[in-house]
């Protein structure tokens, strides 16, 4: 081949600064004779954004996990779901039954009207929601959460995508029933 390139490398520049960066070499042939042209692309900011955005997509998790609190997005067209690691802990649920259907026969039977309810006028006409449901697991145990959904848009009006989140706040309605008790 006539194409070399090497992995990142730092460099040190004159001021002492240490940058990452690639460098890649091709072997040309013009007018007979032949010439290397070389290539170096500076990759310290790429870099330093890749590790921000790590570093932030962990504190998130972190962070909804504390707070018991996932996100989810709903595509209109083919019902599928896709979410956070906390969203599908809450429904007790894996990315493989990541369906609208599956998501409905987790929502407590007497609540799965209300729920789909709002669910439907979202596809439909675009309208939010925040709601309070109960959940009802298919091991039996029962949570209370807070929904939320928003529906996007695109230019001709039609729902295209549903985001939204999902938060379990069954420790907070039983502290809640308890201090009404006493």
């Amino acid at each position: 081949s006539n194409e070399a390139s090497l992995p990142e490398v730092m460099v040190r520049t004159k001021a002492g600064n240490i940058r990452i960066m690639t460098f890649s070499a091709v072997k040309i042939e013009l007018k007979g004779k032949e010439y290397i042209i070389t290539t170096a692309v500076d990759m310290t900011e790429r870099k330093l954004l890749e590790k921000t955005l790590l570093e932030n997509e962990h504190y998130l998790e972190q962070a909804q996990s504390i707070a018991k609190l996932g996100h989810w997005k709903l595509g209109t067209d083919t019902k599928v779901v896709s979410g956070s690691d906390q969203f599908f802990s809450i429904f007790d649920l894996t990315p493989q039954e990541a369906t609208l259907e599956e998501f409905a026969n987790v929502v407590h039977p007497d609540d799965r009207e209300y729920d789909l309810y709002h669910i439907n006028k979202g596809i439909e006409e675009g309208t939010p929601w925040d709601i309070i449901h109960r959940l009802l697991l298919k091991n039996g145990t029962k949570k209370v959460v807070h929904a939320k959904g928003l529906p996007k848009i695109d230019k001709t009006g039609k729902v295209i995508e549903i985001v939204g989140t999902i938060q379990d706040i069954t420790e907070s309605t039983i502290a809640e029933k308890d201090l009404r008790k006493s």
